[in-house]
């Protein structure tokens, strides 16, 4: 939203206002005023904000270690050696690449030609 003059006038003249009238408070009011700061911000200060943070980061360093115990350690399973082992046949054969594009055709071929 844009400001206009009127506005701008309006804001300065009542932030002046404000401040001359909490220059003039009386002590007691003052005192009041302070006291209920005081008494507002007390449950804030009470509570330590840190306190939950050991046990919290605690969990997430054994969370993460333990997972990366398991993910380093883990052997690979024989799905996974057999599709590496693919791997490796179809870049070792001197089959031409054009043979690859329709690969899924073949084994569909394969697997139906004894059927029939």
């Amino acid at each position: 939203m844009k400001e206009t003059e009127k506005d701008k006038v309006f804001l300065e003249t009542a932030k002046y206002l404000l401040s001359e009238r909490a220059e003039v408070i009386d002590p007691e009011t003052r005192s009041r005023l302070r006291k209920g700061r005081f008494a507002a911000l007390q449950p804030l200060r009470s509570r330590n904000p840190i306190s939950w943070m050991w046990p919290a980061t605690g969990i997430a360093v054994a969370c993460t270690v333990v997972l990366a115990f398991f993910l380093i350690l883990k052997e690979p399973g024989p799905k996974e050696v057999l599709s590496n082992m693919e791997d490796i046949e179809l870049l070792a054969s001197s089959a031409p690449i054009e043979f690859y594009d329709d690969l899924e055709f073949y084994n569909w071929l394969a697997k139906y030609e004894g059927a029939g």
